[in-house]
């Protein structure tokens, strides 16, 4: 999802542009509720890539910036049209296109809206601001909708739903375990074991190695990497890596070695939502200022490129 690259000559004072760009789209939040509509969206100066959707309140009196990665841009289903969609596009053109599609949102819901900071459409952001709203977001990622945050898309590593498999009959409640603590599960057919597979940077430089996979046991989904340095292990939620199957590697394009030295040793046993939490906040902290665009959060996605994830 991108628009057009700026001049090379625009000064760099203004990282982010004010666009147009899918301007009176329905917006429903989580639960399918219309929350209002697309006003416009903020680019990348220098890439022209799509960073917040600028979305207008049904009321009309509130903007609120949401970070790219946390929507889903869907045809529109018109049976979900009707009284709900009354007055939440109102002094925006609605052609074609906009009338085709409807943006829905991967974890807020209407009522949380109201948490996010107000935003003023064409106004400069900057980083304590830009800060809060990613932790806003962040937030409203809890209970059944933790793992529909983009950090724990899998489709970077495993291209099925399902990338693990179980033996008949065997099944535990609940809860985070790695793989070579759990009986009768393994990876499934035709997906890649990246145990032993070394986790390379951006740049080509080994930072780790894969030591385990932290399993969803009801879900079947994996939501963590192990890896480690030396003797010190950490956990890096699976949609920061992606896999190089040609060469039997993990790429982590957005991790620096010195990354890995911020985040929470794990002891190797269950994994608990305090645990998850402090990795979270950890990844919070590194990727603050120019590197907040390296985030899950800002990657788009579209509506079929979603298929087997969790929203």
């Amino acid at each position: 999802m991108t628009a057009a690259a700026d001049d090379p000559e625009l000064p760099r004072a203004r990282p982010l542009r004010p666009v147009r760009d899918l301007a009176g789209i329905i917006v429903r939040d989580a639960s399918g509720v219309a929350v209002g509509s697309i006003w416009g969206a903020l680019t990348d100066a220098r890439t022209g890539l799509v960073r917040y959707v600028d979305v207008s309140l049904a009321n009309g009196d509130r903007h609120v910036l949401v970070p790219i990665g946390h929507t889903r841009l869907r045809a529109r289903d018109v049976s979900a049209g009707g009284q709900e969609d009354d007055g939440v596009v109102s002094d925006i053109r609605v052609d074609d296109v906009t009338a085709a599609y409807e943006l829905r949102l991967r974890a807020a819901l209407l009522e949380e809206l109201s948490s996010i900071p107000p935003y003023l459409p064409a106004s400069d952001l900057d980083d304590e601001y830009e800060h809060a709203i990613v932790r806003a977001h962040g937030q409203l990622f809890h209970g059944q909708r933790y793992y529909a945050h983009p950090a724990f898309d899998h489709r970077g590593l495993y291209a099925g739903a399902h990338p693990l498999s179980r033996d008949e009959g065997r099944s535990l409640d609940s809860g985070l375990e790695p793989l070579r603590s759990l009986v009768g599960y393994r990876i499934a057919r035709e997906e890649p074991d990246v145990r032993g597979w070394p986790l390379v940077s951006a740049d080509g430089e080994t930072l780790a190695v894969v030591d385990d996979l932290i399993v969803d046991v009801d879900a079947e989904q994996v939501r963590y990497v192990a890896v480690r340095q030396g003797t010190r292990r950490v956990l890096l939620p699976i949609g920061f890596l992606e896999i190089d199957t040609d060469r039997s590697r993990v790429l982590a394009p957005a991790l620096l070695a010195d990354d890995l030295l911020h985040l929470p040793a794990w002891s190797g046993g269950t994994v608990e939502r305090p645990v998850e939490e402090e990795v979270r906040d950890a990844f919070d902290e590194i990727y603050r200022g120019p590197r907040r665009y390296e985030l899950p959060d800002f990657r788009f996605v579209n509506e079929h490129d979603a298929a087997g994830t969790v929203d």
